[in-house]
């Protein structure tokens, strides 16, 4: 099983972000590499929301919430379909606010993934989908930075560049 972990600190309330990654049906405004998001529950948030996600590749993730926790802040969602090359696969992520300043916090979370195809996943995942990963969830988190102050969706040709250039 492949796992990658991810953190950053915001100098943003924990609620602002919250608000913002709770809304399961909108990901495109902070993950660029999602051009459309489709929800296919009722709900847009909590245990039993359920999405499809259509990147720009064309790879597609159908995904749903698992566990979720409103007054902790934190979710983890499964890929239960789609295309992409796991057998299994499941994000959790955590909005923490600073113990002594009301507009920092931070946002945290890991990936956890099997791949398919056996031996020549395992050595794929070695070679490019782990740092593919590693790259792809710095971006998630200077998505929410460049989304909660911008007010605008993460481009698809986004850098953590873009996110650093705004005040």
């Amino acid at each position: 099983m492949g796992r990658v972990e991810f953190a950053g600190e915001f100098e943003i309330d924990a609620n602002y972000i919250w608000i913002a990654l709770s809304d399961f049906s909108k990901v495109e405004q902070i993950l660029f590499q999602v051009s459309a998001t489709e929800l296919l529950s009722e709900r847009d948030h909590g245990v039993g929301a359920e999405r499809v996600c259509t990147r720009y590749d064309g790879y597609t993730s159908r995904e749903r919430v698992v566990e979720w926790d409103e007054t902790g802040y934190s979710f983890r969602i499964d890929i239960v379909g789609g295309n992409m090359p796991f057998d299994k696969a499941s994000c959790r992520v955590k909005v923490t606010p600073h113990a002594e300043d009301d507009e920092r916090s931070f946002v945290s979370g890991d990936f956890e993934y099997v791949m398919k195809w056996g031996p020549v996943g395992h050595l794929l995942d070695r070679w490019y989908v782990r740092s593919t990963l590693e790259h792809v969830f710095e971006l998630y988190l200077a998505g929410i930075e460049y989304h909660l102050k911008t007010g605008k969706n993460t481009p698809k040709d986004f850098t953590i560049e873009m996110a650093k250039n705004v005040d």
